[in-house]
């Protein structure tokens, strides 16, 4: 071989070798950014888990918000008091609102996205409940209220709380999935740093810092995604009350941050001091759940004037070490952050040691500490939602059976000497030898018409109280209609000739048939008529039978008009509330308890059907009763 073709090999070989060098750095480069570039998409992933978390714990929260105010509305009469827990009520539902958007609008696949499908079910269903409930309390239905809080918005958070579980479930096995990416990531890279190290000699100190900076933000990587994970599961435990969560938490915490000290501690501003909430320590210590101490003389005081967390690695080089706080606690090392409980600050968290930090904390480390804090205070307000929760469905029940025990013991109490009043009276009415004495006759027909009265009263006190309570019983049949008005319209021919009224009645060519409980559509249709007669003197009363279709449905008609006193719009709006009639002049004049229409509405309802009414003030009213065609 010549010189010239050995000098042609040797550049080759030369140009060869830094070619394959310099293509082995770029791969190598290349490799090493797309794996820092995702490594830090996942670390951006886990921090992303991290923020849902809190929203999904501040959308229980405002729920839990949300169902308390409802409960102080339904049983509150004070409209001071009424109108801020409506405010209460109105911010939770803005933060619940807000929360839910943001979360809703984060992508999911997978199981992730059944299980929020399942969620977006439950809030809607749970919200539209809550509103109901809110809309029976403005609209004073407080009855009903408190029967659908606990029968349909209690039982419907507990679902609510086993799909949060479920999804906190799924997120932890997603982080648990980042975790093996990155670990499997960094073993592709490592392998690729050994395969090419050999050819990469001219680059190794380059090579070097790449191995360097890798690990380290392997490290970081896998230390924040543990501990993340260590996070979810403590908050994902099943059986655990929050107590209990409370103090695995701060195990947890103790083992994170190698100290063997932890405290949740309830501050009070105006005494000045703190009580020990919860407490992990060992014995020898001497520090005790439930122990009061000053706060000027504690660490807590700096760390709750403090928005931001506390780190101190050695007390003794500080310039606390000859302040009152280390003479009183003798902590060498501290790190803790403040807790708020109902966006208030209410505490702190903090964990320490009687022996100075062998490494300075770390920003993860404070991340750590501020991320538990949240924590303890969400678990802090839930813990404080769940106890009124539990008072209030404890004094609902006993006021629910206080009301049953109240009206059973009156439907006896009042029937059974009443119903011995009217025998008498009416007994009195035929003794021959009272019949001549007028005088005495006509004050015995009041007091059988007075007891009557008031025996139909109770009847639709209990009537509207079992409709409440679910309790009263449709015997649903096939009713031909027009016999039933006939026959109710006769038991009223004697009012409408005392009142010198006109009675017309129009029936369509075969009104047909209705799927209704003869003896309730008769009471309806009984307490219109009597309203009718009652309010029209000398006028005209016009019973209208048809059929019709409503919301593309056929429908039976019964519409009584009269051409009486009328009611005014503004009247119209309470006009179906128990309890409620238009104006006091009205119930002097007129006499009744407001509950006919009330119990008239309820009973249509029961039967699939509904009352409207059209009426204008001085010119007489028309009530309609739908009924499904049959």
């Amino acid at each position: 071989m010549d010189l010239h073709s050995a000098k042609t090999r040797s550049k080759a070989i030369i140009t060869l070798g830094f070619s394959a060098i310099l293509v082995s750095f770029v791969a190598l480069l290349s490799i090493w950014m797309i794996n820092v570039f995702n490594n830090e998409k996942a670390f951006q992933d886990i921090t992303n888990a991290q923020q849902e978390t809190q929203q999904i714990l501040i959308i229980r929260n405002a729920i839990l918000r949300r169902i308390i105010a409802l409960h102080h509305m339904s049983i509150m009469d004070d409209l001071l008091d009424l109108e801020k827990e409506k405010k209460d009520f109105l911010k939770f539902s803005n933060i619940f609102l807000a929360e839910q958007k943001k979360l809703l609008n984060h992508p999911k696949t997978g199981q992730e996205k059944l299980a929020w499908d399942r969620l977006r079910k439950t809030l809607n269903k749970s919200s539209h409940a809550q509103n109901q409930v809110l809309q029976m309390i403005l609209s004073e239905k407080q009855d009903k209220a408190n029967k659908l809080l606990l029968e349909e918005v209690i039982p419907m958070q507990d679902v609510f709380e086993t799909e949060i579980s479920h999804i906190l479930a799924v997120q932890q096995k997603n982080i648990n999935d980042k975790n093996n990416e990155i670990t499997h990531r960094f073993h592709t890279t490592y392998w690729l740093i050994g395969l090419f190290g050999g050819v990469a000699i001219l680059l190794g100190a380059f090579t070097i810092y790449i191995v360097r900076y890798t690990s380290r933000t392997e490290d970081a990587l896998l230390e924040q995604g543990n501990r993340v994970r260590e996070l979810y599961k403590v908050s994902a435990m099943a059986g655990l009350d929050i107590d209990a969560q409370i103090n695995e938490m701060l195990i947890l915490g103790c083992r994170l941050l190698k100290l063997e000290i932890a405290r949740v501690c309830r501050i009070d501003k105006e005494k000045d001091d703190i009580t020990f909430l919860y407490v992990r320590a060992p014995s020898e210590y001497n520090i005790n759940v439930g122990t009061t101490m000053p706060l000027h003389k504690t660490f807590c005081s700096i760390t709750f004037a403090s928005d931001e967390t506390i780190a101190i690695n050695d007390t003794t080089t500080t310039k606390y070490t000859d302040s009152a706080y280390y003479e009183f606690s003798r902590f060498e090392s501290y790190i803790a952050t403040s807790v708020s409980v109902y966006g208030k600050k209410y505490g702190t968290i903090n964990f320490s040691s009687r022996l100075p930090r062998e490494h300075a904390y770390t920003d993860r480390d404070k991340d750590l500490v501020s991320l538990i804090g949240s924590w303890v205070g969400l678990a802090l307000e839930r813990q404080l939602s769940q106890e009124e929760i539990y008072v209030a469905k404890e004094n609902a029940e006993i006021a629910n059976k206080a009301k049953s025990a109240f009206l059973a013991n009156m439907s006896h109490e009042l029937r059974t000497p009443l119903n011995a009043i009217i025998g008498y009276s009416e007994l009195l009415i035929e003794d021959t030898t009272l019949a001549e004495n007028q005088t005495i006759k006509a004050d015995l027909k009041n007091i059988s018409d007075s007891g009557h009265h008031l025996l139909t009263l109770i009847n639709d006190v209990l009537d509207l109280s079992k409709i409440e309570a679910g309790k009263m019983e449709f015997v649903l049949q096939k009713t031909e209609i027009a016999p039933l008005i006939n026959e109710t319209i006769e038991t009223f021919r004697p009012c409408l000739q005392k009142n010198n009224d006109e009675l017309i009645i129009n029936y369509d060519n075969n009104p047909g048939h209705a799927m209704v409980d003869p003896t309730r559509l008769k009471q309806a249709l009984m307490n219109l008529f009597s309203n009718a007669i009652k309010f029209t003197k000398n006028g005209t009363i016009t019973i209208t039978v048809n059929t019709s279709k409503r919301k593309n449905k056929p429908w039976i008609t019964i519409q009584i008009t009269d051409t009486g006193i009328g009611i005014s719009a503004e009247d119209i709006a309470q006009l179906f509330q128990p309890f409620r009639q238009v104006n006091t002049d009205v119930t002097n004049k007129y006499g009744g308890t407001g509950l006919g229409l009330a119990l008239s509405r309820r009973m249509c309802h029961m039967m699939g059907g509904d009352i409207s009414v059209e009426s204008e003030k001085g010119k007489g009213s028309t009530f309609t009763i739908w009924l499904p065609l049959y």
